[in-house]
């Protein structure tokens, strides 16, 4: 949540400077007076029961930016409807999903207003509705400007882990003299690809026992294939003193705890189109295109893109990788035991 708040925040703050900037000439007020433009954040994960979509708006004036942007006002739309429209390739309407508007009560204090803090919510999941070429559209009204905001994306299946063979009590070896690969059919050539482990363990205290999970070994291979290239096999090779490493920075080392457990390891592969690997790469360097931010909303600016996640579940690890988790230099510590 707090990074679609992040990414929004630049967004908006991106877009104000050049508005002033482009009317920068000589003899005219550096700031003038204009219509408002929507600002669209959203990643949809057509897996996820919860997916949220960011609505804001620009803003300019001659007072200072902190109250510009302290007032609910100037940033946020009184009365909007939002649906998520999925259609056939041929264009034939399937399903429409309408999104609820939500404040959410979580955000960090920062320059931009946060209370109310509104987003709009859309609960199940989509994933039964899809198919492959099926297009994924986000429509907006804003009744009061009488504007149609939009932005659609095809959904495309996610790649076919091939290695390691998923299987009950599969093990992986870290430590072998060639690292652990991992292989996953690219069919589409999606333009980047999110390698996640999930690092699954119970805590045991006196009393109980509580499980969690860390992500761990986060890569993100950008570019994989031309438009050409299809169905091509991409590997990723994992060592497992990095792995490991990660796992000791990341679970906290809790002096209540007694022992703790490994339950296994999931591998999971996130695919992102193309409109949200370009707005990832050039948020930060958004004047080089022309002056504008990238974006793909029709009648607006920012991103809507889909994220769609493949995995595999329940890997545990062979003797010799238990026994550096256990005894090894960078999770001992955390007093993992093989039972």
């Amino acid at each position: 949540m707090n990074k679609t708040v992040g990414h929004i925040g630049f967004l908006v703050i991106t877009i104000i400077i050049s508005v002033i900037l482009s009317s920068c000439e000589e003899d005219i007020d550096v700031i003038s007076e204009g219509s408002s433009l929507p600002v669209v954040y959203g990643l949809i994960n057509p897996d996820d029961t919860l997916n949220y979509i960011r609505l804001t708006k620009t803003f300019i004036g001659n007072e200072p930016i902190n109250e510009l942007a302290s007032r609910p006002e100037n940033l946020f739309y009184q009365d909007v409807t939002m649906t998520l429209d999925i259609n056939s390739p041929e264009g034939f309407p399937m399903k429409s999903f309408p999104f609820e508007k939500v404040v959410i009560t979580d955000r960090i204090e920062g320059l931009f207003v946060s209370d109310p803090n509104i987003m709009y919510q859309l609960k199940g999941s989509i994933k039964s509705f899809l198919n492959d070429n099926y297009q994924v559209r986000l429509s907006l009204t804003l009744k009061s400007e009488g504007v149609l905001v939009s932005a659609q994306q095809t959904y495309r299946t996610p790649p076919e882990i091939l290695n390691p063979k998923p299987s009950i009590q599969s093990y992986l070896s870290l430590y072998y003299a060639d690292p652990l690969r991992i292989e996953w059919q690219d069919i589409y050539g999606f333009s980047r690809y999110e390698v996640v482990l999930r690092f699954n363990y119970s805590n045991r205290f006196q009393d109980t026992i509580v499980n969690g999970k860390v992500d761990v070994g986060t890569f993100l291979i950008s570019n994989v294939t031309r438009p050409d290239q299809t169905a091509q096999t991409i590997s990723h090779f994992l060592n497992g003193d990095d792995l490991f490493r990660q796992v000791g920075m990341k679970i906290i080392n809790d002096s209540e705890v007694v022992n703790r457990s490994f339950n296994g390891i999931d591998i999971l592969i996130a695919s992102v189109t193309e409109e949200f690997a370009e707005y990832e790469e050039t948020n930060q360097i958004a004047s080089d295109r022309m002056g504008k931010p990238v974006s793909n909303i029709v009648n607006g600016m920012g991103v809507f893109a889909l994220r769609t996640i493949t995995s595999q579940t329940g890997y545990l690890l062979d003797p010799i990788s238990m026994d550096s988790l256990v005894k090894g230099k960078f999770t001992k510590h955390l007093r993992f035991v093989k039972w």
